[in-house]
């Protein structure tokens, strides 16, 4: 049994996340991609993709089709968050912030002053990571390209990361390029950034305020490659400030693999905190364009989310393709949180705090463990549906050439 929130008894806050947004600047609408994309990925010759392709960035017809969702869902003043790899290819200085400047002013239009970078991945031209000069350097190159909020600047000017208060939940970001190997390898602590994310959250303990994180790479095992994202010792400084923080700290959110995952940062076997992995707005690595939107209640518990995809492989065949809602946390996954943690567990955690609780996620993970179909659903999910076109396996086993196999796709 699924129990309704009472999200009109608090002033709720919905954050988006676009992750992985690989921007191909030289894609226009009358490419394909074999043309337009950094890497020419093989097609047949003179077929047009406007929305781009797999294995490619995202385009600028995608992304527009991106900002007419957010604006449906989105009020003004609620807050975006854009997380690294925001552009792809390889640049001069002038080019890359150009074009980093060119996407910002489209993805902010709507939303000016409300929209927040995370560093990561190609956010700064490789040049930044020689020297702590050239560093810096970059850094004000590319807060002005993007006209990064003035209320953040001068402390993301110190080391790219940066805080804020809304609603009473403090947000704190974390540079993870800092962290790049090769780049202040011999300081315990490159720029103070331990030290700053330390004494926001003392700050918050003794406020009676929570936190939420944003970080471009995720601590912790990745799935796809067996390893730490992060040099492993940094990846233990983090996780041993997060566990130091449990009671602050009520969820983490990364990216950087381009799949819609979860993991859970344990204090103790019953008390931790969730981190969420966020899916790409990129099809880069075989997945569907993909963003996230949660709403918050009044102490940052995530009350639940909304994740939205857009179906690449039929976008060239319809009109006026767009985002479509993928799926909602709760409606997903609330039966089976429900079914094992109990009514009455469910009633004092999913009811009071929120459906992407620490709690809540360890009862989902339980319920992964012992539940196939539920498993199908969320690897469906991890890659915004792209391993759940059926059709397309069966129109691929049927066909010999792609006219018919597009044909056939178009039929259903």
């Amino acid at each position: 049994m699924l129990f309704l929130l009472h999200f009109f008894s608090c002033m709720c806050i919905k954050v988006a996340f676009l992750a992985d947004i690989q921007y191909e600047s030289q894609y226009s609408p009358l490419s394909n991609p074999k043309e337009g994309c950094h890497v020419p990925i093989n097609t047949d010759s003179g077929e047009i993709h406007p929305y781009g392709q797999y294995l490619c960035g995202s385009t600028s017809s995608l992304l527009d089709s991106m900002i007419k969702t957010l604006k449906q869902e989105l009020r003004k003043d609620d807050v975006i968050f854009i997380l690294g790899d925001s552009i792809i290819g390889e640049f001069n200085h002038q080019d890359h912030y150009r074009i980093l400047h060119e996407l910002h002013r489209k993805l902010s239009s709507h939303f000016k002053g409300h929209t927040y970078p995370v560093l990561g991945g190609t956010d700064l031209h490789p040049d930044a990571l020689v020297s702590l000069l050239a560093f810096r350097k970059h850094l004000k190159y590319f807060a002005d390209a993007i006209s990064i909020p003035k209320s953040i600047r001068s402390t993301f000017l110190k080391g790219g990361f940066y805080s804020f208060t809304q609603a009473d939940v403090v947000f704190i970001t974390i540079n993870t390029l800092i962290y790049s190997p090769g780049f202040l390898d011999d300081e315990d602590d490159p720029l103070g950034q331990i030290a700053y994310l330390q004494k926001q959250l003392e700050h918050a303990r003794a406020s009676k305020q929570h936190a939420i994180i944003v970080q471009y790479d995720p601590i912790m095992i990745s799935l796809h490659t067996g390893t730490y994202s992060l040099p492993s010792h940094r990846s233990q400084q983090l996780f041993k400030v997060y566990r130091d923080y449990v009671d602050v700290i009520r969820n983490v959110h990364a990216a950087h693999y381009h799949r819609d995952e979860f993991k859970l940062i344990h204090s103790t076997e019953d008390n931790g905190i969730p981190m969420f992995i966020l899916p790409s707005v990129s099809p880069l690595r075989l997945t569907n364009p993909a963003f996230r939107i949660v709403t918050l209640g009044p102490i940052g518990d995530i009350l639940d989310y909304d994740q939205f995809y857009f179906m690449l492989a039929k976008a060239s065949q319809i009109s006026n393709p767009r985002f479509h809602k993928q799926y909602t946390f709760s409606e997903s996954y609330g039966a089976a949180i429900s079914a094992s943690a109990g009514v009455e567990q469910t009633r004092q955690v999913a009811y009071a705090q929120g459906w992407c609780t620490f709690t809540s996620m360890k009862y989902l993970l339980w319920a992964l463990e012992r539940d196939t179909e539920l498993w199908s659903t969320f690897w469906s999910h991890s890659t915004a549906l792209y391993y759940d076109r059926m059709q397309d396996q069966i129109c691929a086993v049927r066909t010999l050439d792609s006219a018919r196999f597009r044909s056939c796709i178009n039929a259903q």
